[in-house]
């Protein structure tokens, strides 16, 4: 959606920068996320908005910002921001992003906006040569996590991981390295367990109940553990 006669950004980042001294808030980007969850009514959201942010840039993240803000008719501006942010950019989130370390929420509702989501992750994770790739690392927060097409196929076990619940199914522990889309260059050896059970919905809403082994398990537990909040730096 776009509207016309937007204000030009360089005469209003100022504005931006000026709030953010009177708040005692770090930066623009922290001022622009504020701004953004108070203005939708999502204050609890500010570290959401802020991931967005930081993941799309100061300018975009604005330029969105404006256009909604600037059409009353939207019934809900906070999902729209979202929408439009992922589809302009699908650029992978770097730690110390705050949305990295936040428990992510269910998803309530499986819609052609998510399918589209889902198809887009799927994209970035193989641009980015990885096996498995969170929503917060895309700056969204909802428990949702894709894999692999062919580590998925080599298992006979989805690709898509919907409000996932992730178990230890057998006290045999084996250590690995492991690395991370979200904080390139690092590679740490991790404790996992070898199998796990597994209950999950995909895309369609198809419920999945199984036991995951091998690497299969592993990649099925890093990402569950972004859905948590849980780096590899953290374990």
């Amino acid at each position: 959606m776009r509207v016309s006669g937007l204000t030009k950004i360089s005469k209003d980042l100022p504005k931006i920068k000026e709030k953010k001294r009177e708040r005692g808030i770090h930066g623009p980007i922290h001022a622009l996320a504020k701004e953004i969850s108070e203005t939708f009514g999502e204050p609890k959201k500010f570290a959401m908005y802020l991931g967005i942010i930081k993941n799309i840039g100061l300018k975009k993240g604005y330029k969105i910002f404006s256009e909604i803000k600037q059409n009353k008719k939207i019934r809900s501006p906070g999902k729209l921001f979202v929408y439009q942010s992922t589809y302009r950019s699908m650029e992978i989130v770097k730690k110390p992003a705050a949305i990295l370390a936040k428990k992510l929420k269910s998803v309530d509702l499986i819609t052609p906006n998510l399918k589209r989501i889902i198809l887009k992750m799927k994209k970035a994770m193989k641009e980015a040569s990885g096996i498995g790739l969170a929503a917060n690392q895309i700056g969204l927060d909802m428990q949702l996590f894709v894999i692999d097409e062919n580590l998925a196929q080599e298992y006979k076990a989805p690709s898509v991981y919907i409000n996932p619940e992730i178990k230890p199914y057998s006290k045999n522990q084996e250590e690995l390295e492991e690395g991370c889309l979200s904080i390139p260059g690092t590679w740490l050896k991790i404790k996992r367990s070898k199998k796990v059970k597994v209950k999950s919905v995909d895309e369609e809403g198809k419920k999945h109940k199984f036991i995951a082994k091998g690497m299969l398990a592993r990649v099925l537990q890093h990402e569950f553990d972004h859905l948590q909040g849980i780096l590899i730096t953290d374990k």
